[in-house]
């Protein structure tokens, strides 16, 4: 997954993930710009998780 440096604006890349409870984490990033290079770390948190069961009902 790439996400933008807050530094230079550029494409960064996760080096580390570091789960912190069941639905959040922790992300390392560091910015691709070799000019830049910039490490930050960032929060994901999943909001909703949807639910198929892979079951077709009958009409």
């Amino acid at each position: 997954m790439y996400v933008t440096c807050p530094v230079c604006h550029s494409k960064a890349r996760t080096i580390e993930q570091k789960e912190e409870t069941a639905t959040e984490s922790v992300l390392t990033c560091q910015c691709c710009n070799l000019n830049c290079s910039s490490s930050f770390k960032l929060s994901l948190v999943m909001v909703n998780k949807g639910v198929t069961s892979g079951k077709k009902e009958a009409a």
